[in-house]
């Protein structure tokens, strides 16, 4: 009996990838919320609600999650400096 693997849907915001995207980069809270332009208190708390979202157990795990369903690619860490760039090359 063949056994379809259906793909997960992304089920974070844009700006929650975001986070994602410079976290995995190595950027910290203080980091991320000056290039975007928010407070540290909302980065942790878009953190929060993105463990809570998928009942992991930590932001690590998040991560992980986002790679191995591939919301984002090594590749796409690697070739683009920022999250807009990557995003405008998704809509040209």
């Amino acid at each position: 009996e063949n056994v379809e693997i259906k793909p997960v849907n992304n089920i974070f915001s844009e700006r929650e990838m975001e986070i994602v995207f410079f976290t995995i980069k190595g950027y910290s809270a203080v980091e991320i919320a000056k290039k975007i332009n928010r407070s540290k208190r909302t980065i942790e708390r878009h953190k929060e609600n993105m463990i809570n979202k998928t009942d992991l157990e930590n932001f690590i795990a998040v991560s992980y999650y986002v790679l191995s369903n591939k919301f984002l690619t090594i590749e796409e860490m690697d070739n683009f400096l920022t999250f807009e760039d990557l995003i405008k090359s998704k809509n040209p």
